[in-house]
């Protein structure tokens, strides 16, 4: 990275950063998570910030990586089989399966 992007993206940085902690506070509900998120979004920013910097929003596609990077962590835990299993069996008398696995038609 050249002095003056670097120079520029620090800026960005020192100014944005805090906004993209309480985005990424909102999506994830953890503070921890919430940092590895922002910094994964910072590091990508920073690989290709001479096109960052050159966009209309710099800080509308930070929000947009943080973004992708929410929905990347949940296909990857959902790939990797959290699934909640089904029950076995038959339902119960006066019941349907709908109404068996869903706690709001109770």
């Amino acid at each position: 990275m050249r002095p003056d992007d670097l120079a520029e993206f620090s800026a960005f940085v020192r100014a944005r950063s805090g906004a993209l902690f309480r985005t990424a506070v909102l999506l994830t509900g953890e503070r921890g998570q919430a940092e590895d998120l922002v910094q994964s979004t910072l590091e990508r920013l920073c690989r290709h910030w001479r096109t960052v910097s050159r966009a209309q929003a710099p800080e509308a596609y930070a929000r947009r990586v943080l973004v992708n990077l929410v929905y990347d962590r949940h296909r990857l835990r959902r790939a990797a089989g959290t699934e909640v299993p089904l029950p076995r069996g038959d339902p119960p008398r006066g019941t349907t399966p709908t109404s068996r696995s869903c706690p709001a038609t109770r």
